[in-house]
């Protein structure tokens, strides 16, 4: 067993090693990294921090990661580098915990741990840092079973974020396409290509994603046309057989998902699909498609506004009752929770038969337990409606079990009224 001090000598010895072709054959693949490297001086700033803080008392990690963190700001080291160092620093037994304690074979594990290193560079060092840290503790510590698990978890990891990363590439271009053929549309409408791109400055890739390209032509001139409207709100047909398409723009805030739903419901549309998207300018750009054409589109306009602007007092709707004959047939929901640890939000999942007021229903329940909403895909197939919804807490932080159970509880005692 060696000191902190002779510990951490020995590690830098170990990653200098990885960058000498004479010791290449010592260990090849991670020789063959080090080679990757954008930037290894980051690498040894980590070796040097990553135990400095061994002895304090408390999570050396996290303290050894302040100290790095004063470093790098001494040192006018960028913050993007200074993620890295202290990212290597604050999980350096990371890689190790997870090779030796958990089945490498189990997706769910190669998933959780691609998230928490997130690219391929954090991969690279991490792994380099993991064996030069494990090599200088003791001499009997390395041997081939530890380095085959090393290997095994970086391979799998490396390709599970590399095919991510593709799958987003590709999902970009989708997006860049649309864009583009929007653009090219709304300018031969007349209209400025420096006043689209302002307007769509501080849009994200999934609106154009998520949205065809006349919706964005059309949503796009609505905006241009009213600039001062708060709320905007827009209606057509839309190209279904009896259904409407609403475009609501307005500040986002607590309430306006509940709000919008219970005029829907008020006006008995039930909500077939609906689109939430958040601009960087905090407006939240509502699009939804509801049944019934026949509908008085200017009282519903003035009902809309009336509504949104009550919104911080908006109080819990009493939902549509459903029909008796729906109730024998409905199944019960289903409704699964996942974290998404890197945007600190949870998604929610849910599947049950479709009823009017449905959509209304789930938005009060998150009204009254102070559910914030990000995001929603909702999805009506036949009778069956699979819905997603990206929520978080007022403090903007995913939900914790306690909290997913008493919403779970709360949607399942609502949705068997």
């Amino acid at each position: 067993t060696y000191t902190v001090d002779e510990h951490t000598l020995f590690l830098v010895g170990n990653l200098r090693r990885f960058s000498c072709e004479e010791y290449r054959q010592e260990f090849p693949l991670c020789s063959e990294v080090f080679y990757q490297l954008p930037k290894p001086e980051l690498l040894y700033i980590a070796g040097i921090y990553h135990d400095i803080a061994k002895g304090r008392g408390g999570d050396h990690s996290v303290l050894g990661m302040v100290d790095a963190q004063a470093f790098c700001e001494r040192h006018a080291i960028s913050d993007y580098d200074t993620q890295i160092i202290t990212f290597l620093i604050r999980h350096h037994l990371a890689m190790s915990s997870t090779a030796q304690k958990s089945d490498l074979e189990d997706p769910d594990v190669i998933k959780g741990f691609a998230e928490l290193v997130q690219t391929t560079d954090r991969l690279n060092y991490l792994y380099l840092l993991t064996v030069a840290d494990i090599r200088a503790t003791n001499g009997n510590l390395w041997n081939g079973w530890r380095d085959s698990l090393l290997k095994q978890l970086y391979h799998s990891t490396r390709q599970w974020i590399e095919n991510t990363e593709a799958q987003a590439k590709n999902t970009e271009d989708k997006s860049k396409k649309k864009y583009s053929a929007a653009i090219h549309k709304l300018i031969k409408n007349g209209r400025s290509e420096d006043d689209i791109s302002a307007l769509w400055e501080g849009y994200d890739l999934d609106y154009f994603l998520r949205h065809s390209v006349d919706e964005l032509v059309w949503q796009t001139e609505q905006r241009l046309n009213n600039p001062n409207d708060d709320p905007l709100i827009c209606v057509r047909k839309h190209n279904g057989q009896n259904t409407l398409e609403l475009f609501i723009v307005t500040k986002d805030r607590a309430g306006i998902f509940a709000a919008i739903t219970a005029c829907l419901e008020q006006y008995q549309l039930n909500v077939l699909d609906a689109k939430i998207n958040v601009t960087n300018a905090n407006n939240a750009l509502n699009t939804f498609i509801v049944n019934g054409d026949r509908t008085d589109t200017s009282l519903l306009i003035n009902s809309l506004k009336t509504q949104l602007s009550k919104t911080d007092n908006i109080k819990p709707y009493s939902p549509t009752i459903t029909p008796r004959t729906m109730k024998l047939f409905r199944t019960q929901p289903e409704i699964s929770f996942e974290v998404n640890k890197l945007q600190d939000h949870t998604v929610m999942s849910l599947q049950t038969h479709d009823r009017p007021g449905l959509v209304s229903a789930i938005a009060q329940v998150f009204l009254v337990n102070e559910i914030q909403l990000i995001n929603a895909k909702i999805n009506t197939l036949g009778d069956q409606v699979e819905d997603i919804f990206f929520i978080t807490t007022n403090e903007h932080q995913a939900l914790d079990e306690l909290k997913e159970h008493e919403l779970k509880t709360h949607l399942m005692e609502s949705l068997s009224h």
